[in-house]
């Protein structure tokens, strides 16, 4: 397991420190999130004539929301994955699918993993049907 970090960040003004295993970077990504919510809903006139709890709920909501379109968003893009590795074979179709389900697993953790291998190649959707690279075909 890695250490601890510890960070300082700004959220709505305030300075707070948190702690994740994550990175630095990634804490900080995520303070930026709420502190950009915030910023957000500050704008909103009739927002501060509201109880502070009540600020806090419709915060905490609009960031699930925003959570759960996001989720469904990628078991969209899995489906339609899915869907397409259906038009090859056995080999190259499961290859492709298996790559792109761990490319979406590291999007769910914030970490989108990079393109297959260490080259950039990238599935391409060419007039509906999704083409695979001769690199993956050989693999």
């Amino acid at each position: 397991m890695s250490a601890k970090n510890d960070t300082e960040v700004i959220i709505g003004g305030k300075v707070f420190t948190i702690s994740g295993y994550e990175s630095e970077e990634y804490l900080q990504k995520v303070a930026s999130y709420i502190n950009n919510k915030y910023i957000e809903y500050q704008k909103i006139d009739s927002f501060h004539r509201l109880p502070i709890e009540t600020q806090n709920v419709l915060l905490h909501l609009n960031i699930a929301d925003d959570y759960f379109k996001a989720k469904n968003q990628i078991e969209v893009i899995e489906q339609e994955v899915k869907d397409k590795a259906l038009l090859f074979g056995s080999g190259s179709g499961r290859r492709l699918l298996l790559h792109l389900r761990r490319r979406l697993a590291g999007c769910r953790d914030g970490l989108c993993a990079p393109a297959l291998g260490t080259g950039n190649h990238v599935p391409l959707v060419v007039d509906g049907l999704l083409a695979v690279p001769r690199a993956l075909q050989d693999e």
